[in-house]
């Protein structure tokens, strides 16, 4: 039976009421690199609303595994965040994006979980 992962969860109806602050951003192209994403935030101003980034890579890590958790410093944030990447397409991307609320919530809390991941 599969665990569980910290992308399982999906956007309330309302996250401004449940605090949702972390968020998985689906659909990313394969060949977007950490490096990439960061260029990407900074360029669509959300870099400065952002504090934790995480890019899980394959196994062999030629590839990203085409989805991103992004923490942001608040809810509000987020909430922008979500409203920007519902239809957002990367260049270059053949589908486009959707943002959903993060199992793990919160900077500490996310950077625990991969911790013990490793």
């Amino acid at each position: 039976q599969r665990q569980p992962s910290a992308t399982d969860a999906e956007v309330p109806s309302e996250p401004r009421k449940l605090g949702v602050t972390t968020l998985v951003i689906h659909n990313i192209p394969r060949a977007v690199s950490f490096r990439d994403l960061e260029l990407h935030l900074d360029e669509c101003g959300l870099s400065g609303q952002v504090d934790f980034v995480h890019l899980p890579m394959s196994s062999n890590r030629s590839a990203n595994c085409g989805f991103c958790i992004l923490n942001f410093h608040c809810v509000e944030a987020a909430n922008d965040a979500i409203a920007f990447y519902a239809g957002y397409r990367f260049p270059k991307g053949r589908r486009s994006c959707r943002a959903t609320a993060a199992k793990v919530q919160g900077r500490e809390a996310n950077e625990a979980y991969f911790r013990a991941a490793r």
